[in-house]
């Protein structure tokens, strides 16, 4: 009699507590090179950003500066919007970075400062009997 060696199959199987599904590598793949891609252009659109904001505050800065250090130098209320525009650009860039960090997850948060705010808020408060 001759020897039959039965190789092991997988049965297909129409039951919710059959095997879970293969890992599908080239899926997981994708998905990944996906998400690499995503951040990328992230980092790129915030470098660009911070590129350009960063630039218009230093440009703002050295010409207050250079104001300053000339005689005749500017009048007061040249100085004191040219300061807004300072304070003004650096705020719309923490804002468009923030937002854009929030967006992907990755917001910083200041422990101390959220600390620091949330004592005097409740320093502020009356406290009613």
């Amino acid at each position: 009699m001759s020897e039959v060696t039965m190789k092991p199959r997988l049965i297909a199987s129409k039951s919710p507590t059959a095997a879970a599904p293969a890992f599908d590598l080239e899926r997981e793949r994708a998905q990944l090179l996906q998400e690499n891609n995503r951040l990328k252009r992230l980092i790129t659109d915030l470098d660009a950003l911070s590129q350009e904001g960063f630039a218009q505050i230093g440009a703002a800065a050295r010409t207050a500066l250079r104001s300053l250090q000339t005689p005749d130098g500017w009048k007061g209320d040249d100085l004191v919007m040219l300061l807004r525009i300072i304070a003004c650009k650096a705020d719309d860039i923490e804002s468009c970075i923030s937002n854009e960090a929030e967006a992907a997850g990755c917001a910083y948060v200041d422990d101390e400062l959220r600390q620091s705010v949330e004592a005097r808020c409740a320093n502020q408060i009356p406290k009613t009997a």
